[in-house]
Formats: structure tokens, C-alpha cells, sequence
């Protein structure tokens, strides 16, 4: 059994702090991803820099309506992935486990009822189901809610995929859902990363709820995540039902969970106080290490850009930017060394942010990098870029100094693929050696791959002719990283929009109405649902895969150069 630390059991003793008003599971996730500017950005809905910056007489002065900002296409195709899901594991459920109720908890009204709440108390203290589903859990002690997708005894968990940990059998346990891949260790807990910080919170809402409903005060505290895979040190992948990931929440946790509500009490009280431009609280500087930004990617990007925000710098995070603060320093142009961000002046990461700091330009190309032998121009070079969509290459897009092919798979399954990398492998007609040029292991792996399992005439052959260059691997060679200096990493866009900035390349993405692979995989998707294939789309797709082709010639044109 988990057992909390005596540290932990005495911060769960201590009087909790309450929210101001009730809050979800789910409010706490951007604190806990170092990020609470989003929870500004939920409050005031800015629509552009300007409506952050005007931000009192917008919306605290009420001068003008609030911006509605509508959900993005992307968030909405995850959301309806995740439901999807999620649908199909209850179902399994409803089989595995005949003993259970649902509650019904489906929409933001439901999660406000008294009645679903009373329901949900009455059964977890009954102790009659082996399985509620979505009920609803209140805290009363700190003001926090949720609905788990499955409260599950400890007695039926080794149905759900539990393995090697101790739960007692008569207490009820949230489990929840996740269309996700949980990292686990050893022993199927789940690993403490970035990308799970919002998951652990949410998480210890429920457990928290569930106790405070049945008045447990025993010192156990976990939860559980039930994912679509894990990925485990030992046995690699597994699917939904061979684990489930235990979560555990340590004093660390606990105490970052009592400042997640003191900082949504603040935003409910003292939001008139708040100034941006500079910022007067350290809540109001954007995280761009964090991915997850719903729909406000672009207005964080312009804010961060306008304070001149430390973690658009690679390899400076929050706790690198806390330093800075430490030392004076709330601004990337104020950095003076990378002892400003507490590395140690002399390492390697030192070396490299001190040096493209001081540099005029904000690319560095040590010359010790020849990774793949990248500074060797050949007589035949491609640029390549794939797109895939439900387990098949659809588009291959070759970009040569000669000019751009784009081939599209006439229809989205294992022909239209296989007509795909028939005129892929149709373009070398010299049959000369090819260096092909790409970004990330996709295409080499996918590429190599599919034409090995195929029967097409050639496909053997052509391999022997190609040597790959994977250009983000250039660029991250650990010896000697290529430097960029206004990225936050290393993807193709990111690389190459900095650059444009400094107008050393073209910018290739500005005109491109689909931004990004996610926003690829959903246009193609809702392409090859109705044929003759809709010609907007065909020409959208190609454009964005054209732009990625060109970005990587245009990077290998410039770094060859220096």
C-alpha cells in the first residue's frame, strides 16, 4: 500500500486552503504545467496582443465586450478523439464489470446538480456497485470537483490491468481515461514528466473528493490512470487493459496543489490588480516550454515576443527563468551570460548560450559539425517531407533545385499508398545515388519501411541508391548543436521562423492556411471521406508540405554558407 511520508501526512492534517469559488479538476492543470498565464488568458479571452495589453480598459473597465474565442480545430479533433475513446473503453467495461451504475454526469449543468452528487455519495458510502461511472465528486473542505470516468473498488482493479500495488478492496478508487501513451516505471506508476503534470492534479482532485465524501481519514492517497498505451522500462509498449498507471502524489504535490488554489483565489479577487506590459506578478510571464496552450498558441507567441520572454530561449526553462529573476534579470536581451540562468559558465550549454548571446547573429554553426556529411553537396539532392493519416503514407513531397513534386495518394488506405511510393521511387530516373534530406525519423523509418513490405517493382534497388540525411539531427549533433537564437526548440517551424525573423531565410509558412502536421492530419482525414477528392484541400496539403521541403533546402542553403 502507498503510504504518504510523515511530511505529507502532516501537510494533509493541516487546514486546507479553500478555493473562493468551486473549481474543477481540470482548473488546476496550467498551474501545475508552470503556465497560469492561461488562466489570465480564460478570464480576459484576448483575441490579439493589443486585448492583453489594453487589458484594463477592455475588460476590467468594461469598455467593450469580452472576445469570444471558439475552439480550434485541433482542440477539437483531440476532445473528439479522447470521446471517442473513452466511449468504447465504458463499453468493455459495462461487460467486464456487471455490478456497476452510471451516474450520468455529461455536461457542465450535470457537474452544478446536487442531486447527481447526492447520488454519487449514497453509493460510494453504500458500498453496492463494484463500479460508479461518471459520478460526481465534491470536496467540500477546499471548494475543488470533479467527474472521474470510472470510481472502481480496490477488489475489481486487477480487471482494469492492475498490477503490483496494494489497494484495499472495499475502498472505491478514481480511474480515469486518458486516449493518451503514459510513461510507467518499473512498478506501472507513472512517471513524473511535463506532459502529465495537468493528468496528476486532476487526478488528486478525485482522490481528495472521494475521501472527503465517505469522511476517510486513513493516510492512503491514489489514483489511477487507465491510458489508450504505456510505455514500460521492461516489457515496451502495452495496450489500455494489459496495466493500469498508478499515480502518486508526493509533498511536492500536495503543497504546489495548495498554491495552485491560492493563485485561482487571487484571479478571482485581485484580477483588476494585474499589469502586463512589464508584468508585476511572475504568473503573468508565459511558459513557451509548454505545449499545451488550448487556443491561445498564437497571442502567448506575440506576448512573449513583446517582454522579450527568457524561456523562448532554448534550454531555458521556468526554473532557468526563476534564476534570472533571482539575479535582476526579467528579459532575454538583459541576459548577460548563461551564469544569468544558473548554468555553469564553463559547461557546454554555458559555452553555447554565452557565445550566441554575444554573436550579432542569431545563428552559430560550429565547424566541427559534419554529422552526415551534410557539408558535402551532392549532384542529387532531395528535399522530403511525408504526411501520414491512419497508418498510411497519403503525401510525399520532393523538392529539388530543379523544382517541387507533389504526390498524392488517390485514396487513403494500402493501394493509394502503394501508388504513392511507386512515383516516388519513379522520380530517379538517373538512377544515380540520392541524398535524401529530411527532418526527424519519419520519413527514413516510414519510407524504408513500407517499401521493404511491398511488391514494388524496384523498390529494393532504389533503397541501395539512398543515403539519408536527417537534418534535425544536424542541428541537434550533441558535440556540436547547431545555435538559433529566438527558438524555443528545434522543430522545422520553429527553426526556420526564427531565421526568417532575422531575414536570413524566406519565410515559407506565413502564407500556409494549415500550420501544423496535427492540423494536416485532420484536412486529409475529412479529404478522403468523399471522393472526387476536394481540390482545396489537395492544393492546402500540398502547400504546407511544399513550405516544409523548402524550409530544409533553404536551412541547408544557409548553413552551408557560414
Amino acid at each position: 500500500m502507498l503510504m504518504l511520508s510523515n511530511a505529507c501526512v502532516v501537510s494533509r492534517r493541516k487546514s486546507q486552503k479553500m478555493c473562493t469559488v468551486w473549481k474543477s479538476a481540470t482548473s488546476f492543470a496550467n498551474y501545475f504545467r508552470d503556465d497560469p498565464l492561461l488562466d489570465v488568458f480564460d478570464k480576459i479571452r484576448p483575441g490579439s496582443l493589443q486585448d492583453i495589453l489594453e487589458f484594463k480598459k477592455k475588460y476590467v473597465l468594461r469598455n467593450t465586450p469580452k472576445i469570444v474565442v471558439e475552439p480550434n480545430r485541433t482542440f477539437r479533433y483531440i476532445a473528439n478523439k479522447g470521446i471517442v475513446f473513452e466511449e468504447k473503453v465504458i463499453e468493455k467495461l459495462k461487460k467486464l464489470i456487471p455490478n456497476h451504475v452510471v451516474v450520468g454526469v455529461n455536461t457542465a449543468d450535470d457537474a452544478k446538480s446536487t442531486r447527481l452528487f447526492t447520488v454519487t455519495r449514497k453509493l460510494l458510502r453504500g458500498g453496492q456497485p463494484d463500479m460508479i461511472l461518471h459520478g460526481l465528486v465534491r470536496n467540500a473542505t477546499n471548494q475543488t470537483f470533479g467527474v472521474p470516468d470510472i470510481i472502481a473498488k480496490g477488489s475489481v482493479l486487477p480487471k482494469l490491468g492492475l498490477k503490483d500495488c496494494n489497494v484495499d478492496p472495499d475502498k472505491y478508487y478514481a480511474v480515469d481515461i486518458k486516449a493518451s501513451t503514459i510513461h510507467v516505471n518499473q512498478n506501472y506508476v507513472m512517471m513524473n514528466n511535463h506532459a502529465v503534470n495537468g493528468y496528476r492534479v486532476q487526478m488528486l482532485v478525485y482522490a481528495m473528493a472521494i475521501k472527503d465524501m465517505v469522511n476517510d481519514r486513513s493516510e492512503e492517497l491514489k489514483a489511477f490512470i487507465m491510458a489508450k498505451n504505456y510505455l514500460h522500462p521492461l516489457t515496451g509498449k502495452m495496450n489500455t487493459t494489459d496495466c493500469l498507471a498508478t499515480v502518486e502524489f508526493t509533498d511536492h504535490t500536495l503543497d504546489k496543489f495548495q498554491k495552485a488554489i491560492e493563485w485561482h483565489n487571487t484571479l478571482e479577487t485581485s484580477l483588476d490588480t494585474f499589469e502586463f506590459d512589464p508584468p508585476n506578478r511572475p504568473e503573468l510571464y508565459p511558459n513557451m516550454k509548454n505545449i499545451h496552450n488550448k487556443d491561445y498558441a498564437s497571442v502567448k507567441a506575440q506576448y512573449a515576443d513583446h517582454i522579450d520572454e527568457i524561456t523562448r530561449m532554448f534550454h531555458c526553462g521556468v526554473s532557468q527563468r526563476q534564476v534570472a529573476f533571482s539575479n535582476g534579470i526579467t528579459r532575454l536581451s538583459d541576459v548577460r551570460s548563461a551564469g544569468d540562468l544558473g548554468f555553469a559558465p564553463y559547461s557546454d550549454i554555458g559555452k553555447l548560450i554565452t557565445k550566441i548571446l554575444k554573436s550579432p547573429h542569431p545563428l552559430i554553426v560550429p565547424p566541427t559539425n559534419n554529422v552526415m556529411g551534410w557539408r558535402f553537396e551532392r549532384n542529387n539532392e532531395w528535399y522530403v517531407d511525408i504526411e501520414t493519416a491512419k497508418g498510411f503514407i497519403y503525401m510525399i513531397g520532393v523538392y529539388t533545385e530543379h523544382g517541387h513534386h507533389s504526390l498524392i495518394a488517390p485514396t487513403l488506405d494500402a493501394e493509394g499508398q502503394e501508388t504513392v511510393l511507386k512515383q516516388f521511387i519513379s522520380l530517379n530516373t538517373s538512377k544515380e545515388m540520392i541524398y535524401i534530406v529530411h527532418w526527424g525519423t519519419l520519413e527514413e523509418r516510414e519510407i524504408t519501411e513500407r517499401l521493404l513490405a511491398s511488391t514494388i517493382p524496384g523498390a529494393f534497388e532504389f533503397l541501395k541508391t539512398v543515403e539519408w540525411c536527417n537534418l534535425h539531427s544536424v542541428f541537434k549533433y550533441p558535440f556540436a548543436p547547431i545555435i538559433v537564437r529566438d527558438t524555443v526548440g528545434y522543430g522545422l517551424k520553429a527553426v526556420s521562423n526564427a531565421l526568417a525573423k532575422n531575414g536570413y531565410v524566406p519565410n515559407r509558412f506565413e502564407a500556409c492556411s494549415v500550420s501544423n502536421g496535427l492540423l494536416s492530419l485532420i484536412v486529409a482525414e475529412e479529404m478522403y471521406m468523399s471522393q472526387p477528392l476536394d481540390l482545396v484541400s489537395v492544393y492546402e496539403l500540398s502547400k504546407y508540405n511544399k513550405a516544409d521541403c523548402q524550409a530544409m533546402f533553404d536551412l541547408m542553403q544557409l548553413i552551408r554558407t557560414m
